[in-house]
């Protein structure tokens, strides 16, 4: 319609004393930026009214700020601004009515299923055998109907091929061409509850399968001849200066000797699993020695003279000691070692051994 762009210089705003300046100076530090004119264009769209400001640098050129096409642009990019700011609140209630009708139709089911008598996998299954066999019936009394509109006996083939359920007649047993005695409804029925266990027992052994594989992940890749040979090397040198260290260690201080082999899973991932995360060189440092630590702290519990929980009663009261089971002391030092990789965040699964 009539609308227009009004321009204002930002420095005239600014010292025009009828104008109220906050205390942020906003406006003030605006101009400092550079901004020297302001364009204001009001709209007003469904009820909600507003004006939006365009700012421009105080070098920009007059004549090309204020050409038609250029006021045009403004214009139509405040009607944008404006409906978007508009429909804010008939977008807020149409949210409210969808989730009205959403809390009702939940409380609806809700109250149906309170209402109905609870069921089980039987009821399930006999329904579903009930709906077959109507279906059945169902089928032949359609197939019935065409013959009396054929108007054609059932013995002759040459109409019988030509009709749409004549040549699905001739297919469909004897039995089924009349009720159902109560046992043979019983012997269909649990057919039925077989066949849904059968299919139910069959999804799991699928599904099981699929787990089995991986979900999917791919195991990891196979390694060149020449990176073969260097793992073959690194591990070979690594479990000699291991073995090497125990053998000196044991004749300098026995009780402190170790089995290298706790070591040959750690090896095997920091060799041939570099990039994985628990084979990281933090991971494998900080779990050994927080195991060790662990397995340090649980070595000065005393076992109490029995290694199992069973062998408190085969001790006399007078020669017990007051101690954990070294069973106990295992599953524990083992728990506490696990958990607490995983609570710090340095997992790294040969450590645990």
């Amino acid at each position: 319609g009539n609308r227009k762009v009004y321009w204002r210089q930002l420095k005239s705003l600014i010292d025009d004393p009828f104008i109220q300046h906050g205390n942020d100076k906003r406006m003030s530090q605006i101009h400092d930026l550079g901004i020297g004119l302001v364009a204001t264009v009001p709209f007003s769209l469904q009820g909600r009214n507003g004006i939006v400001l365009f700012m421009s640098r105080s070098t920009a050129c007059i004549e090309r700020l204020r050409a038609p096409e250029n006021e045009r642009y403004l214009i139509s990019a405040t009607d944008l601004i404006g409906a978007a700011f508009a429909i804010r609140i008939p977008r807020r209630h149409c949210a409210k009515i969808r989730s009205d009708l959403f809390r009702s139709a939940v409380e609806k089911v809700k109250r149906e299923l309170r209402s109905k008598k609870p069921r089980n996998v039987a009821d399930v299954v006999l329904e579903v055998a009930d709906r077959r066999r109507e279906d059945r019936f169902s089928f032949l009394e359609r197939i019935e109907d065409d013959r009396e509109e054929q108007n054609t006996p059932q013995c002759a083939p040459q109409i019988a091929s030509k009709t749409s359920f004549g040549s699905q007649m001739s297919k469909i047993p004897d039995a089924w061409k009349r009720a159902l005695s109560p046992c043979e409804a019983f012997a269909q029925n649990a057919t039925d509850a077989i066949r849904c266990f059968a299919s139910y027992v069959s999804t799991k052994l699928k599904k099981s399968t699929r787990k089995y594989r991986g979900a999917g992940v791919l195991a990891p890749p196979r390694h060149s001849l020449f990176e073969s040979i260097t793992i073959f090397a690194g591990v070979f040198l690594v479990m000699l200066a291991l073995v090497g260290f125990n053998q000196c260690l044991g004749v300098l201080e026995p009780e402190f000797t170790y089995e290298g082999a706790w070591y040959a899973s750690s090896i095997c991932i920091i060799f041939a699993l570099t990039a994985a995360p628990v084979g990281q060189p933090r991971q494998v440092f900080l779990a050994h020695t927080w195991c060790i630590l662990v397995g340090f702290i649980f070595q000065q519990i005393p076992t109490g003279g029995f290694e199992s929980m069973f062998d408190i009663n085969k001790i006399p009261k007078v020669e017990r000691v007051s101690g954990l089971p070294l069973t106990w002391k295992q599953a524990f030092s083992t728990a506490f070692g696990i958990s607490g990789q995983a609570y710090l965040g340095i997992i790294h699964p040969p450590a645990s051994s």
